[in-house]
């Protein structure tokens, strides 16, 4: 099982963040949104 963090970000902002978790290893595919900006990674544990 792996947990990925993903913010769409607009021109100025994050405009959504959303976390995934993924559960038979298959790839994960996310459709993307016009003039958008996706950042991702793991989550930080502290």
């Amino acid at each position: 099982m792996s947990t990925i963090n993903i913010k769409v970000n607009g021109q100025a902002e994050t405009v959504a963040e959303h976390t995934v978790v993924t559960q038979d290893g298959t790839p994960t595919v996310l459709q993307a949104t016009d003039k958008r900006r996706y950042s991702y990674g793991a989550p930080s544990y502290r």
